[in-house]
């Protein structure tokens, strides 16, 4: 009834009620917002300006998100860390917003990437089939260029809304090593024998109630990233689970705040083994077609 009321009000005043609408959107937004820190912030804002990059590519017959441009805006104006906003992912965000105002001008569908990259799939397909979790490594440390370079892999990584919410800390001290060695479900036996940890963590303040789930998927896909690359470099990794009720004395131990919490510990270094290779399910037995 109130949609057909308003179809029959003068153009000015559904524009009224319109931005009214939009006001209200944008303050609602923002307060779910005061609590939150300056690094989350910026994964805040990625996700609007996801939300933003999405109106431009034409999926909608009408802009969906205009309310999205003003949180976006309002949220770039309280990140005063000069660190932060030298960060690449800050200054695509704030592209995105000026892009937007004028897409809005002509809405026309905007892209950058105009086809395929075709890849060598014999040797991506290689890699996959190659890697293996690993539990035995060579005393010997990695260098630090290797391990910037699964952290480069590990970030390009698909993540809900582009939130981008994934930190990676790196140990390699014996006393975190034993640590986490005793601490990990799973690792007790070898995990402090990996010359490096890389505990792989989520931050949980960006995601809404109904979404519990979606931190951990975004770190599975960046933890795959990360396997792949090692595979690609000579490393070895082995993928260890966590639990719920470990958080606490990880975060005792390494002072880190409450809603950050880890997704899943991986112990690298360079392979000192040659596993069985396990065999996979038939295809035919795990695919559906509707």
């Amino acid at each position: 009834m109130i949609k057909k009321i308003y179809h029959l009000l003068p153009k000015n005043i559904q524009k009224k009620i319109k931005e009214q609408r939009y006001e209200q959107i944008s303050k609602n937004r923002l307060k779910s917002f005061e609590h939150l820190n300056q690094k989350s912030l910026l994964s805040v804002a990625l996700k609007e300006a996801h939300f933003l990059d999405k109106d431009m590519k034409g999926l909608y017959k009408k802009p969906l998100f205009t309310p999205h441009k003003k949180v976006l805006i309002k949220i770039l104006n309280k990140i005063k860390d000069n660190k932060l906003k030298e960060d690449p992912s800050y200054l695509w965000a704030k592209k995105t917003s000026e892009i937007y105002t004028q897409w809005l001008e002509h809405k026309k569908p905007l892209t950058e990437r105009k086809e395929k990259n075709i890849y060598d799939k014999s040797k991506i397909t290689e890699i996959i089939k190659n890697r293996r979790s690993i539990r035995i490594w060579k005393n010997k440390q990695i260098p630090t260029k290797n391990i910037i370079e699964l952290i480069e892999s590990a970030k390009w990584a698909p993540s809900s809304c582009n939130r981008q919410t994934i930190e990676y800390h790196i140990y390699t001290k014996k006393e975190d090593r034993d640590f986490l060695g005793k601490l990990t479900p799973g690792g007790y036996h070898f995990l402090s024998n990996a010359p490096t940890i890389i505990a792989v963590i989520v931050n949980t303040s960006i995601y809404g109630e109904t979404e519990e789930r979606q931190p951990f998927l975004d770190a599975g896909a960046a933890i795959q990233n990360l396997l792949l690359k090692a595979e690609e470099i000579n490393l070895a990794a082995c993928w260890l689970g966590w639990h719920k009720g470990l958080d606490k004395k990880f975060q005792e131990r390494y002072k880190i705040q409450k809603h950050m919490k880890v997704a899943s510990i991986v112990g690298i270094g360079y392979q000192n083994e040659n596993p069985r290779t396990p065999a996979r399910k038939s295809t035919n037995n795990i695919t559906k077609f509707y």
